[in-house]
């Protein structure tokens, strides 16, 4: 008997499926590298500042420019920014 109301929670906590309507224009604002300007590729973030931007990009950036900056808001990401990306 207990397992049947759990299975009757499951079931109610799961609902029907919902879809969400969003502008295109408006996601692919959120979806979009500011270094290449495409659409993000493995995409990978900052976490001093939360910019992101596809993982190639960003690595390239920091290592071929030698610069410890966030590119988009230029805050200091200390001597090995590498080690702030996730």
């Amino acid at each position: 008997m207990a397992s049947a109301g759990a299975g009757e929670g499951e079931a109610s906590a799961a609902g029907p499926s919902q879809v969400v309507m969003v502008r295109r224009d408006l996601l692919a604002k959120c979806m979009t590298c500011p270094l290449c300007l495409k659409l993000l590729r493995d995409a990978t973030t900052i976490i001093e500042c939360l910019h992101t931007f596809c993982r190639k990009c960003i690595y390239e950036k920091l290592n071929d420019e030698e610069t410890n900056h966030c590119p988009t808001c230029n805050i200091y990401l200390g001597p090995l920014p590498l080690d702030k990306l996730r």
